[in-house]
């Protein structure tokens, strides 16, 4: 029989075994994590057989974990651990999951092609993981939100499921959350929660404002100010505005470069921080990259090139990360050039303790969100976070698809094909959808980028303004006036490449799934969107229960 840190152990090496351990890990198995994590802190015997299970790098349970958690953090961009429960008996229950169906009459259709004006009945009802039938339980408890300021709560007791019946007479979307709960009334150690959504006429779900009438021009004004400034300057320039930073930034905001070695890689594994293996530096040439930059930060990436590479075979591959502060890590692949931005502009890879956290719970806590805390407003739209923080990111798209530029990036030029990928989840989905329109007009001032395709995964900040008229708010933004200059889908007008959403969470309550399609409706090109019911956040079902929707438009 395998002890408890064996278990944990196998636990850990399953998850990391997925195709993709940040987006197919369940709730319950990031519990057995943070349980596990937790346990090695407070029980000795643990901690000593754990100690024994290291990897071959030398890399103990502990740090495995915490490396996976910060990963998996820097994607979604929240701390998940915030969200998951210790479990007073240490041992994982059985667990238990819900499946939720919709129905029109006695036919079960599909959640996201129903018809406004039409009733739907949804039934949620809850499995045994032991045995995959239904499961009674003390209680089960529903909310429900949706467009038109419709809600509702209800709860049933000694009972396997739940249902309640909805009618949107417009386009709109119903998100709703299921929990099994014990007779103390508290969530059931080991059960997953149910995360729903409705979607009601689509294809009519549109923004709740129009495109501000000079957004172009503002934005034109803002790219004409970073293709001025000196990329390469190794002067700091200072900052008078009105964000709040740390860290004594501006007086760092200049060029340097940095070439990655293995020394560099030893750091960031000491920091707990994804980082390649020394052997990949014979396989790739791999930058730590400082930009001048407009605002108080410069830009920072690390970028990434195949050494070999045939002359102008390989796209630039921009990938950006969730809400938050967190170092990005090299991104190694064999057919692209990779640059992995941040949209902070802090320091990359060289800092382990309070240095992330304290910018996390400081003056980076509510950056964009709307209201008064700091750097969260809009007051001056030239002179907010999020505006440089766009431009951040457009910056390192210019610098690395510019030969004039990127001279010191040894065999990007001339591996580079003049096409480019985009890509990123959450606050990284937003940023891939802003740089992609702020693309269209950089290419009408500078040498043009061919954005091949455009990856956003769960995007956020998607009609910020939906709630001012009823439709189903994300806890993560408020309108304020400004807000509409830095919205995605207003943004999406702009693009012409395809769009492919890897994942929309119908019951995602960060990013909303209404907010996300009233985006994809307002593209100017083509767009492919899985959506998954089940789904949160950060959280998706088993691949055993999972359903996928598809929701395309093809010119």
């Amino acid at each position: 029989m395998l002890s408890a840190a064996e278990k944990a152990y196998k636990a850990y090496k399953k998850i990391i075994g997925k195709w993709n351990p940040f987006t197919q890990t369940t709730t319950s198995e990031l519990n057995v994590l943070y349980n596990a994590r937790l346990r090695f802190d407070k029980d000795e015997s643990f901690k000593k057989e754990a100690l024994e299970l290291t990897t071959d790098e030398g890399e103990s349970l502990d740090i495995l974990i915490d490396k996976f958690f910060n990963a998996y953090n820097n994607r979604h961009g929240l701390d998940i651990r915030e969200t998951l429960v210790e479990f007073d008996d240490p041992e994982l229950a059985d667990g238990c999951y819900f499946i939720i169906r919709a129905y029109v009459g006695d036919k079960e259709v599909s959640p996201v092609d129903l018809k406004a004006g039409g009733c739907v009945r949804v039934v949620a009802t809850l499995y045994s993981y032991a045995s995959d039938t239904p499961l009674k339980v003390p209680e089960i408890s529903l909310d429900v939100v949706a467009d038109e300021y419709k809600s509702l709560s209800k709860s049933v007791k000694n009972s396997s499921e739940i249902d309640f019946e909805i009618t949107l007479d417009s386009p709109g979307h119903a998100r709703f959350k299921v929990f099994a709960k014990g007779d103390d009334g508290k969530v059931i150690i080991g059960s997953e929660g149910g995360y729903g959504g409705l979607l009601f006429s689509k294809e009519k779900i549109l923004p709740t404002h129009p495109v501000p009438k000079d957004f172009a021009d503002f934005w034109r004004t803002k790219i004409d100010k970073m293709l001025a400034h000196d990329h390469l300057g190794k002067t700091p320039d200072g900052y008078t505005g009105a964000v709040k930073y740390e860290y004594n930034m501006a007086e760092k905001n200049f060029y340097e470069v940095t070439k990655v070695d293995e020394e560099f890689l030893r750091k960031m594994r000491e920091n707990l921080l994804s980082a390649p293996e020394d052997t990949d530096l014979l396989k790739y040439d791999i930058y730590r990259v400082y930009l001048k930059s407009p605002g108080p930060c410069h830009s920072s990436a690390f970028i990434t090139v195949p050494k070999g590479a045939k002359p102008k075979s390989l796209p630039i591959h921009y990938i950006f990360d969730g809400y938050g502060v967190y170092s990005a890590e090299p991104v190694l692949h064999p057919e692209r050039i990779s640059v992995h931005c941040t949209h902070h502009g802090y320091e990359l890879g060289n800092h382990r303790d309070n240095y992330y956290p304290y910018l996390n719970n400081t003056v980076c806590h509510y950056y964009g969100r709307g209201g008064k805390e700091i750097n969260a407003g809009y007051e001056d739209i030239s002179d907010c976070y999020m505006t440089y923080l766009l431009l951040r990111d457009l910056q390192m798209v210019h610098f690395a698809a510019n030969p004039d530029l990127c001279g010191d990036i040894e065999g990007l030029s001339d591996a580079y094909s003049g096409k480019a990928i985009i890509s990123g989840g959450s606050m990284g989905g937003y940023q891939s959808i802003c740089i992609g329109g702020l693309i269209t007009l950089l290419n009408e001032k500078a040498a043009p980028i061919e954005v091949e395709r455009i990856l956003p995964n769960i995007p956020a900040f998607c009609n910020i303004a939906g709630h001012t008229e009823g439709r189903v708010k994300t806890y993560l933004t408020t309108y304020e006036d400004g807000v509409d200059y830095f919205d995605a889908a207003q943004f999406a007008h702009l693009i012409t490449a395809p769009v492919q959403v890897d994942r929309i969470g119908l019951g995602d309550d960060t990013c909303p799934a209404g907010g996300i399609v009233a985006m994809l409706n307002s593209l100017g090109g083509d767009f492919e969107a899985n959506m998954l019911q089940n789904s949160s956040h950060g959280f998706i079902p088993d691949t055993r229960f999972q359903k996928w929707y598809k929701y395309t438009k093809s010119n």
